[in-house]
């Protein structure tokens, strides 16, 4: 809880809070100056905000979406109607982050809630990639080259993808692995070595976790 805008941008910026939610007319800082901050930087641009406002106006409406809003709702309103809303921003949430972690945002359909959280994703997916052999890549390297602190990163990415790091580059790898055994061109030992799993059992026994099939039935 916070009873101004400004307590609330700090509030966030230590908690890193599941969702916002935020009356438009507030002291120090407004509704939407609050959106606008919170969408308007890396580390904190994936938190959903509603905003609540008495104005009916569409110019209120449209200044709270232009500021990033996630949804808006006028006062008065149903407690039922605000639940509602929240469980439908945490299932597009949860959506996404299934999409992304299986690597089919785009074949899915899934949207990213800002151009900042796209922009970090095919980041992080281009980093890890140029890094895919090398299986001494670590969290610490990743975050170095996205040049974020660990516990920005950590955050960021668990908001995201619902998982943390390291969880992550796993994935990210079998998925590679997966696309190069359909091709049937390489043994499974040159899979795993190509992917950065420099032991071909444990390969294959976090293959078979992921996709419930061990590498040799793909």
């Amino acid at each position: 809880m916070a009873d101004n805008g400004q307590s609330a941008y700090e509030l966030a910026l230590e908690k890193n809070p599941d969702l916002i939610v935020t009356d438009l007319v507030m002291p120090r800082l407004t509704g939407d100056e609050l959106c606008r901050r919170i969408k308007g930087a890396v580390e904190t641009s994936h938190i959903p905000v509603i905003l609540l406002t008495a104005m009916g106006e569409k110019e209120s409406i449209i200044l709270g979406l232009e500021a990033g809003a996630d949804d808006y709702i006028v006062k008065p309103f149903d407690m039922a109607v605000l639940r509602a809303r929240i469980r439908n921003l945490f299932k597009q949430r949860s959506q996404l982050q299934a999409a992304i972690v299986m690597d089919k945002v785009e074949e899915e359909g899934a949207e990213f809630g800002n151009e900042l959280d796209r922009r970090f994703m095919k980041k992080v997916q281009a980093v890890v990639g140029a890094h895919l052999s090398d299986a001494d890549f670590q969290v610490a390297d990743l975050c170095k080259e996205m040049a974020m602190s660990r516990s920005s990163f950590f955050n960021k990415l668990k908001s995201l993808t619902g998982v943390g790091p390291n969880d992550y580059i796993r994935i990210f790898r079998l998925n590679r692995a997966h696309e190069l055994l359909l091709q049937h061109t390489q043994s499974i030992a040159e899979v795993a070595d190509a992917v950065g799993f420099s032991d071909a059992k444990y390969f294959s026994v976090c293959f078979k976790k992921q996709f419930g099939v061990s590498p040799s039935r793909v």
